[in-house]
């Protein structure tokens, strides 16, 4: 028995292969129906779809034959995907290939076979559609024409598999852009909602402060002040709802958001803060603020449920750490010590989609969406959350000059 070789582009043969997502999929009727009218054309027993991976030979579809993978080592198919052009097997025990193959010589007595390879629209032989029989024979040329043609709709029922996932992906995306653009409406209507009352607060402190002519004015003072910030906040609020693409500072972005959690957070016996380089910095970014906050409270959200699960005081922080030349946003969470390393060293690991709960997700959607990432940063116990934003985003120098901040720091 002959091994089928190794195509000389096996690695790029293969990627295309796996990049289609058929392999160990759920049978589908269309598959099925060819291998049938393969069977019935050819006038043979067996009938299959079989996809060539790395070490195996996997059938989509089948017919006469029970089993649903093989080894590559003892499989027809390997031999076929060599030439684009039928290969046919017409007496299997006069072969010197196959004469001693397990197919040949086991339960199956398998003796004649006939391959059409499957090319996908760049060449790569992605497997077979075959057809085989417990007797010498040998296809006439009319089911030779056939089969060739079966297999190039195999092919294009592969390929608008692909076609079909590039439109779910364009979906998905189209729905989460229509997303950000109700959250920013929202957010815009919101803002003005809050406003107008606002407003009318500021100015009926005014008037009770002016009456009190000096008393209770620290009290007053405190109200003021917490008037200023929530209009502050607001007027962040309606800027980033319309700025789209543009350069936005980061750092504002980051501020706000954490702002709108604080409260909820300190109801829930959890002090979240912000670090001082952010409150006093400013880093001009070409992102969209709506989907950086969105990302950010998916990590704030998970962030405060670890640290009200561990013992102790239970506190989440917002920091920004660099990574070589890409900045990177750090919630960290009292469930566990800081990674103390120094910032060059940190290891991190891309954020696995699968492995990521429906919150942390969407994050990773939305910031890869930004052409930025969510990591996790590794640790003994526990791990750490960050956004990335790659220098390519960075379209401004960090300001000299440190302004003062929606949030005290640290």
């Amino acid at each position: 028995m002959k091994k089928p070789p190794v195509l000389p582009h096996e690695e790029q043969r293969l990627a295309a292969l796996r990049g289609y997502a058929i392999l160990d999929s759920a049978p589908e009727m269309a598959y099925d129906d060819i291998v049938k009218i393969a069977s019935m054309i050819c006038d043979t027993p067996i009938a299959l779809i079989s996809l060539v991976d790395q070490n195996r030979q996997w059938f989509k579809a089948s017919k006469g034959v029970a089993l649903k993978e093989a080894p590559r080592e003892i499989s027809f198919c390997g031999h076929a995907i060599q030439k684009n052009e039928i290969m046919q097997v017409k007496d299997a025990t006069r072969d010197d290939r196959f004469f001693d193959n397990p197919f040949v010589t086991g339960p199956l007595n398998l003796r004649f076979y006939a391959g059409a390879p499957l090319f996908d629209k760049n060449g790569m032989a992605l497997g077979t559609l075959c057809v085989g029989d417990m007797k010498a024979r040998e296809l006439t040329s009319e089911q030779t024409e056939a089969l060739a043609a079966l297999a190039r709709q195999v092919t294009i029922h592969i390929e608008m598999r692909e076609w079909a996932n590039l439109i779910t992906q364009q979906q998905d995306l189209l729905s989460q852009q229509a997303r950000m653009s109700a959250l920013g409406q929202l957010a815009g209507e919101v803002a003005h909602e809050i406003n107008t009352p606002l407003c009318s607060l500021t100015l009926g402190l005014d008037l009770i402060e002016e009456r009190l002519a000096g008393q209770s004015t620290d009290e007053i003072a405190v109200m003021k002040r917490s008037a200023l910030k929530i209009s502050s906040i607001l007027k962040n609020l309606l800027a980033f709802t319309k700025k789209g693409g543009r350069a936005t500072d980061l750092f504002r972005v980051v501020e706000t958001t954490v702002g709108f959690h604080i409260e909820r957070f300190r109801e829930n016996g959890v002090r979240l803060s912000i670090d001082s380089g952010i409150s006093g910095g400013k880093f001009p970014a070409r992102v969209e603020a709506p989907a950086v906050s969105e990302a950010l409270n998916g990590l704030l959200t998970v962030a405060c449920d670890a640290a009200l699960a561990s013992p102790g005081d239970p506190w989440v922080r917002v920091s920004w750490r660099t990574v070589g030349e890409d900045g990177m946003l750090v919630v960290a969470n009292s469930s566990l010590a800081e990674p103390s390393l120094p910032e060059n060293e940190w290891p991190v690991e891309p954020l696995d989609g699968k492995a990521a709960g429906p919150g942390l997700n969407l994050s990773r959607q939305l910031m890869e969406g930004l052409g930025g990432q969510v990591i996790e940063l590794e640790n003994e116990t526990h791990a750490t959350y960050a956004l990335v934003f790659p220098r390519e985003l960075h379209v401004g120098s960090p300001a000299e000059e440190p302004r003062a901040g929606l949030m005290g720091s640290n």
